[in-house]
């Protein structure tokens, strides 16, 4: 299917020329650009034809940057606000292999200003990606340089999302985020501060490897209500229950807090059964359920009452 045979309503071409979706029925009513129009009566516009006239009015459309992917860049996004992201995948996929981190990071923002979620966007594009560059090493089809390289370009793009969180007044307590002992690897920990961060919470972000002992004094030092540790393979899930178990030692009821463990290398495993003194503690594999419960914490904080001051 070519840009011709693509047809695209006014609020669509609005989107495609960032502009207000009054100046594309102008437009047409001047007879800039020619539309059709459906039984219903509604105007239709090659997407072609919008792009040249974006090219010969020098707009600036964000599509023309992905030239010549034009439409299929433009129809893959129109797929992800629906849910569907099997074409943004393999697109960030070949721009990560390809060594087009601009691409990478221009479809992220793309994504982002069409709506996307951060939730959707990490679990169904971002994970999956990074998924199959490690399949792809595993069966030695891609080098360990370029697994270092596009995992490179994976982050970039996730500060492209931290970067473009709302700028507002911060609404919820701090969280703290680690990489769990011995664990190198910091995409996961890094998806879950920009989720975290894109709905209001303030972040203490210690990285990569995070001392049980380190994570606890941090948590107190810095009045954190939340504490997410991302898991990583080979670290599974007996890594995850020592890390807990070492951290309800430590737990201070005058500083309380809930916990989050997450990554897909926990698997299945009941770890929720395990006795803490955690406020609440939940294991997570996806981004958008974690979202979900962290606003029931933060939810649950600003009710707790204010402690009352001792009496002199």
């Amino acid at each position: 299917m070519t840009e011709s045979d693509v047809f695209v309503s006014t609020r669509q071409a609005a989107r495609i020329l960032n502009v207000h979706e009054s100046s594309i029925k102008r437009w047409c009513n001047d007879g800039q650009l020619d539309a059709r129009l459906t039984q219903g009566g509604h105007r239709r516009l090659p997407f072609g034809q919008v792009l040249e006239f974006a090219r010969s009015q020098k707009i600036e459309s964000p599509i023309l940057s992905f030239a010549p992917y034009e439409l299929r860049v433009w129809r893959s996004v129109q797929d992800a606000t629906r849910g569907k992201f099997e074409d943004a995948v393999s697109l960030l996929f070949s721009a990560t292999a390809e060594n087009r981190e601009s691409f990478a990071q221009q479809l992220t923002t793309l994504l982002l200003e069409s709506g996307v979620e951060v939730g959707p966007l990490f679990d169904k594009l971002f994970g999956p990606v990074l998924r199959e560059i490690g399949d792809q090493w595993l069966a030695g089809r891609v080098s360990t340089g370029d697994e270092h390289r596009m995992t490179q370009i994976l982050s970039d793009c996730i500060a492209t999302v931290r970067n473009r969180r709302p700028i507002v007044a911060s609404t919820k307590p701090n969280a703290l985020v680690a990489c769990a002992p011995g664990e190198n690897h910091e995409l996961g920990a890094l998806m879950v501060r920009a989720a975290l961060e894109h709905n209001g919470w303030q972040t203490v972000y210690l990285g990569r490897n995070a001392p049980t002992e380190d994570i606890a004094n941090q948590q107190r030092r810095w009045d954190v209500r939340l504490v997410c540790v991302s898991f990583i393979p080979p670290h599974g899930p007996a890594d995850a229950q020592m890390l807990v178990r070492a951290l309800a030692r430590s737990y201070d009821n005058e500083n309380p807090y809930s916990l989050a463990i997450g990554g897909g290398t926990l698997g299945a495993s009941r770890m929720e059964d395990l006795e803490h003194p955690f406020v609440d503690f939940a294991r997570f594999g996806s981004i958008s359920d974690f979202n979900k419960w962290a606003a029931a914490v933060a939810a649950a904080v600003s009710t707790q009452p204010e402690p009352e001051p001792e009496l002199t």
